[in-house]
């Protein structure tokens, strides 16, 4: 499998197309059904952003299998799916609080925030949106959404936006009785504060599974 990063186009594709730097779009050599990202499709204005999608997945490169969409706009999300190829697939980049919206637009996938440490949580999810069943979704989804609110915190030590989500992962993990490792400069390590409220949502994450997944 051979992945390309957004860097890897021609210098002037920001220009036409309008792609900024973020989570979300692949491009790969070969046919593939799925696929994941570091970088997103970006606009200058509605009417661009639909057009950039058109030509990605229309032709323009060889093989655009997927894109990982990381914006909080459904609306756009609706319309560059409209606008785009039957064969490429469209993931939500914004994990478990978003995929049951993003799928009503017609999302085939969704990034691991609270999956990332607990992946049954992840995979009942997928089953239950697979399978249309909405009422089920959404509990699952509801259960996921204390920690990843936490995630979204910036947290004491750091200057950041949002820079608490990779050691809240990590701590997660531990949490899960894996290995979470250390963070790395310039993002710091949760505070003992942080801590102690990680644990305490991740053990109402961890009845709640218990109670809804067998």
């Amino acid at each position: 499998m051979c992945l390309f990063s957004i860097n890897d186009l021609p210098a002037n594709i920001n220009d036409r197309l309008c792609i900024i730097p973020g989570p979300g779009l692949h491009r790969r050599a070969g046919r593939t059904r799925r696929t994941g990202s570091r970088s997103t499709l970006g606009r200058r204005h509605t009417h661009t952003h639909i057009t950039a999608v058109r030509s990605l997945s229309r032709g323009l490169f060889d093989a655009v299998a997927g894109i990982k969409y990381a914006l909080k706009d459904p609306i756009k999300l609706g319309a560059g799916i409209s606008a785009g190829s039957d064969d490429v697939v469209w993931v939500d980049g914004l994990a478990e609080p978003f995929a049951v919206s993003y799928w009503a637009e017609g999302v085939e996938g969704f990034s691991a925030g609270v999956s990332n440490f607990r992946p049954e949580v992840g995979l009942e999810l997928f089953d239950a949106l697979s399978s249309g069943d909405w009422e089920r979704a959404r509990t699952l989804r509801n259960i996921c959404l204390p920690y990843q609110n936490f995630r979204d915190r910036t947290g004491q030590n750091n200057a950041i936006a949002g820079a608490i989500s990779v050691p809240a992962v990590k701590k997660g993990l531990e949490l899960a009785g894996l290995h979470g490792g250390s963070v790395r400069e310039p993002i710091r390590p949760l505070a003992s504060e942080e801590e102690t409220r990680a644990e305490e949502i991740y053990g109402q994450l961890d009845d709640d599974i218990s109670r809804l997944i067998d």
